[in-house]
């Protein structure tokens, strides 16, 4: 399925990231406040002239400095506005605090320092022990990285800890 067609549907004044069936739209400046609904009418009407559904239950709302976030529609169903929202891995929120990607890595390695310090114990090579670190932590570690250089500072020394205890 190609989406790149579905530009010319969207508002000018918004902007949009794609990735394979996913879309991700936002406004950067201020803006007309019919903007934002106009974009999910964009979007609703290349999904029905290239005959698609969207999944109401799937199309989530989160604003970032804003007072009063609009009440938008979709298939005549408001949308749910969220505090945070997690887009391809990356944690996004509502104040822009990126603790929520380090939680979530945490979460995802927490097994990783215990698995190493089995295999070391069991007599496998450093090389083979790097290699388990690199794959089940380092990846995230990497992937992440665009969101855990700006973390805090209380976030950024249990990165810290976790690299020293794996």
């Amino acid at each position: 399925l190609f989406i790149s067609d579905i530009n010319t549907y969207i508002p000018i004044g918004a902007d949009i990231e794609k990735y394979a069936d996913d879309i991700l739209s936002y406004i950067l400046d201020s803006f007309d406040t019919n903007l934002p609904q106009a974009i999910i009418d964009g979007v609703q009407k290349w999904c029905n002239d290239n005959k698609m559904r969207l999944n109401t239950k799937k199309c989530k709302v989160l604003t970032i400095n804003v007072n009063q976030p609009p009440n938008l529609i979709l298939n005549g169903q408001q949308l749910e506005i969220v505090k945070s929202y997690k887009y391809l891995g990356f944690m996004l929120n509502d104040k822009l605090c990126c603790d929520q990607q380090w939680h979530r890595v945490k979460q995802i390695t927490r097994s990783t320092p215990f698995l190493i310090k089995h295999l070391k114990r069991t007599g496998f090579r450093e090389e083979i022990l790097l290699s388990v670190y690199r794959s089940y932590a380092l990846s995230h570690f990497a992937y992440s990285a665009p969101l855990l250089t700006s973390t805090s500072a209380k976030a950024k020394y249990e990165m810290h800890q976790y690299q020293r205890r794996a």
